[in-house]
This record gives structure tokens, C-alpha cells and sequence, in this order.
């Protein structure tokens, strides 16, 4: 029985008991992460950084703010499509992911569910740190003795899970986050909100934390990054007005490494033939422009799927002229889309199946990733998607055992603006795939 003095206010006091190395353990585990998106996960097996000797400037840009003391707490590089952000954002990720600085990633993406939301962004983050960290992971365990920090706002993740955990441990050089194509992450509204959040907490500037942002500059992550309180505080980068003779030596350079893997890999083809030839290279690095995109999809498709494929025919069908109605000097863009139409008419002999329609459509419309299999089983092909997809394989990877997925998201947009694919038989009509798509799940 329990007697209540009514008279003065009773004052209780207790000390909680230490946590034990598996319990700290067992609730920094809980934390919702989302594996796929760090900079070196299996769902960007093929994902690579800059070509060793490319992107000097950008990269000492880079490397120069991290290592200022007094330089801003955000960095942000922005440019148009195809221009090779996420490259340099997977160089940062791994430069920073050593002994000294064990910094975090996450990468998102479209056309993976996990890696377009952001409510696990912090927790993700955190997650890798901990495990980088030792000191940082006792820190992290102790803050999630309230629970509630897993389904509280982004603004309470941030704060409780990274701020104030680095706020109490040591480290002995500047922690880089990398949060690449930001652009692609659902909603307009909640991208401005992190972008914000990043810089709203003004001690975060005395913590041995940076965060590196890449994106397209689209309106709303413009219109966030230039408000007052986020301007002061980012170094902005914008790729594309780096100056064109930088970046045609990066692409040249980028252009000559691959040719001369394909031609190695395809001897038996060429026997001692030259090839390529100077020419060729030039014209190569001439309809690339300033986007890598453009040199990295020809050179995928100029690579054999098979061994028996000749490489001089298809560099052949990449520098034939551009689509009929374009200007004299037609812009990258313009050839990288001849090139995606060329890439799809090789594939279907100029005529498209509705079966392969389909499938193209419900890979690039499809909100998460599949298998093969699970293609075959939805779209009930058994296997001809595998047949189906063999010579788009520039465009679209069908690994293994893993998930298909677009190369760039520049194919997404080219097959659903019919002002760019002008060819009628491979536009994609959104509202259309997706009933076509939806019967298949019904």
C-alpha cells in the first residue's frame, strides 16, 4: 500500500542504470536505414567516380573547402543533365570514406523507392556514421533511449542523431556527407525543407561536419539554396560554366580510356586493324559536348553485348548524322537524343513490338525496382524480357540476379517528352503505360 502525502510535493529521484554494450547495440540497430543508398552499395554496382586525371578543378574546388576551416557548411554543385555529377559525388564519397574522416552518402534516385523518400534520410546517415565511428555509435545508442526519435520530424532526427552526438565526441578531421541528386527525391516541398534544415541549426557551423549537395538546378532547390539564411552559408558550383576546353579534355580523356578497353576486349574482331582511328576519337569527343552522358551511352553501346559484335559498325551508326530537321551544329543534347533514337530503332529493326513497349514502359515509369523474374511474373512474359532487352543494354542494365534499371535518367525523359522523341513509335505515354500497367497488377 502506498501512502500519498497531500501536504508538501513529493520529489522522486533515481539514477537510470548503464546500458549495456547489447543494448546499445540492439537500439542503434534500430534505426531505419536504407542500405542502397550509400555511394558503394550493390545497387550501384556499376556506378563509378571521375577517370583518374579528369575533373581536377572541380575536385581541388572540392577538396579545398573541406579542408578550409572557414568555408562554408554547404557546398553545392549543380548542372544540367549528363554532366557528370554523380561521378564526382561517388570521387568525394569515396575520398572521404577512410581512416581519417569516415564520412556518410546517400544517393538518391527515381527509380528506386527506398532511395527517392527522404524520411529516412537522417536515420540512414547516422546509421553510417555510427558504424564508422565507435565513440559516435555510443552516442547515437544513448539518444535513442527516447524511441520516439525514429518517427519524429526530420528537424528532431537531424539534431538528436547527428548534431548532438558529434557535439560530444572527437574527431580529428571535417566529416563529409554527400547527398547526391537531391533532385530526385520525392516532393519539391520536402527537398527546400532539408535543404534548409542542413543550415538551421547555427552550432553546426563549430562541428567537424560538411555536407556536400549535388542537383539539377531546377526552380524549387534554386529558389532554397539563394533564400538568406541558406545563401550565406553554401558555396555554390556550377558545372556547366566550367570553361568548354576543360571539360572536352575530360571528355576526350574519359573517350580515349574506353575505346581502348573495347578495343582490347574485341582483338579477335579487329585483328590488327587500327582502331579507332584519330578521327573517329574527335568526332566522338565533337558530339559529345560538355555532356558525359552523351560519350558514356555511345560508348555503351559501342561496347559489344556479344562477343561476336563488330564495334566499327555501331561507332558507324553513333556518327551518322543527326536526326533530320536539326540545326548544322545541333546541340549535345540533340545527338544524345539521335543516339538514344538509333540505340531503340537497332534494337527493334526500326519497328517496335507492343511487347517491348511494354516493357520499356513499365521500366521507366515503374516506381521500384524488379527482377527479371518479377517482370516476367507481372508482365506474365515468362522469358523474353531478358531476350527482349539484349540489345538495349545501353541504356538499360539487366544485371544478373539484380534489379533492371534505366543508365540515366536522361532516358526517362527523353522517352516521355514527345517534343524530344520526335519518332512516335518509342514515345511513352505516361497516363496510358500506367492503366496498361495497372490491368497487369489487377
Amino acid at each position: 500500500m502506498v501512502a500519498i502525502n497531500k501536504g508538501n510535493p513529493v520529489h522522486l529521484s533515481f539514477t537510470l542504470p548503464d546500458i549495456s554494450a547489447s543494448d546499445q547495440l540492439e537500439r542503434f540497430n534500430g534505426l531505419n536505414r536504407v542500405l542502397e543508398a550509400s555511394y558503394n552499395s550493390s545497387a550501384r554496382e556499376f556506378a563509378t567516380g571521375c577517370l583518374e586525371g579528369t575533373r581536377v578543378n572541380v575536385l581541388k574546388s572540392i577538396h579545398d573547402w573541406v579542408n578550409d576551416p572557414s568555408s562554408t557548411l554547404l557546398f553545392w554543385l549543380n548542372g544540367a543533365a549528363g554532366t557528370g555529377k554523380s561521378a564526382i559525388a561517388h570521387s568525394i564519397a569515396l575520398a572521404y570514406d577512410n581512416e581519417r574522416s569516415h564520412g556518410a552518402s546517400f544517393f538518391f534516385s527515381r527509380d528506386q523507392q527506398a532511395r527517392r523518400e527522404t524520411k529516412y534520410l537522417f536515420q540512414t546517415i547516422a546509421f553510417q556514421l555510427g558504424n564508422a565511428h565507435p565513440a559516435l555509435k555510443v552516442e547515437i545508442a544513448k539518444a535513442l533511449e527516447d524511441q520516439t526519435i525514429l518517427t519524429s520530424n526530420l528537424q528532431r532526427q537531424l539534431q538528436k542523431l547527428i548534431f548532438d552526438p558529434l557535439s560530444k565526441v572527437k574527431v580529428s578531421s571535417p566529416i563529409v556527407i554527400v547527398l547526391d541528386a537531391l533532385d530526385e527525391s520525392d516532393g519539391e516541398d520536402a527537398v527546400s525543407h532539408i535543404i534548409r534544415l542542413l543550415v538551421a541549426n547555427p552550432g553546426a557551423r563549430s562541428l567537424q561536419i560538411k555536407f556536400f549537395v549535388t542537383s539539377r538546378p531546377e526552380t524549387h532547390i534554386r529558389s532554397a539554396f539563394q533564400s538568406p539564411e541558406v545563401d550565406s552559408t553554401t558555396s555554390p558550383f556550377v558545372l556547366h560554366d566550367m570553361e568548354a576546353s576543360n571539360i572536352r579534355q575530360d571528355v576526350q580523356a574519359f573517350v580515349r580510356h574506353e575505346v581502348t578497353q573495347i578495343a582490347d576486349s574485341c582483338r579477335e574482331v579487329l585483328r590488327r586493324d587500327p582502331w579507332p582511328e584519330e578521327h573517329e576519337i574527335e568526332a566522338l569527343v565533337d558530339i559529345s559536348g560538355e555532356l558525359f552522358i552523351v560519350a558514356a551511352t555511345a560508348l555503351k553501346f559501342i561496347r559489344p553485348v556479344r562477343g561476336s559484335r563488330d564495334p566499327r559498325v555501331r561507332l558507324a551508326m553513333i556518327l551518322g548524322s543527326p536526326k533530320q530537321g536539326s540545326a548544322a551544329e545541333p546541340h549535345a543534347l540533340q545527338y544524345l537524343d539521335h543516339m538514344y533514337t538509333q540505340i531503340l530503332r537497332n534494337a527493334t529493326d526500326g519497328r517496335p513490338s507492343n511487347m517491348l513497349l511494354t516493357i520499356i514502359g513499365a521500366i521507366v515509369l515503374a516506381f521500384a525496382r524488379l527482377t527479371v523474374g518479377e517482370w516476367s511474373v507481372l508482365l506474365k512474359m515468362e522469358d523474353d524480357i531478358r531476350a527482349a532487352l539484349a540489345d538495349l543494354q545501353s541504356v538499360i542494365l539487366v544485371p544478373e540476379g539484380g534489379t533492371i534499371r534505366t543508365f540515366h535518367k536522361s532516358f526517362h525523359d527523353f522517352l516521355t517528352d514527345n517534343g524530344r522523341c520526335t519518332d512516335g513509335k518509342f514515345f511513352i505515354d505516361g497516363p496510358l503505360r500506367h492503366v496498361e500497367m495497372a490491368s497487369f497488377c489487377l
